[in-house]
């Protein structure tokens, strides 16, 4: 059976994100899943593949995005320490 190399891709959930029909070739991005950040990206595959991996590399837990971006607005290690335990306890 030969596949249509001019097939796209479909609709489809996978980890967590909704990747919606593409054409072939074309590279799609979507928020993470819940409770992270970041920007997760997808590619729709040509000669009839269909998805390929996602590939979630830039996605981080939201308390680590947190410390990570406290780290570099160049807050204190305590404050940084407080602020987890804080929200641990919610």
């Amino acid at each position: 059976m030969v596949s249509d190399p001019g097939a796209g891709c479909g609709d489809q959930e996978t980890r967590g994100i909704m990747w919606r029909e593409a054409g072939p070739g074309t590279v799609v991005t979507r928020p993470c899943p819940a409770h992270t950040e970041g920007v997760a990206v997808r590619e729709c595959q040509g000669g009839g593949r269909g998805w390929g991996a996602a590939h979630l590399g830039d996605c981080r837990a939201r308390w680590l995005a947190q410390v990570s971006d406290g780290y570099r607005g160049g807050v204190s290690a305590v404050t940084t320490t407080e602020n987890i335990m804080t929200q641990l306890k919610r």
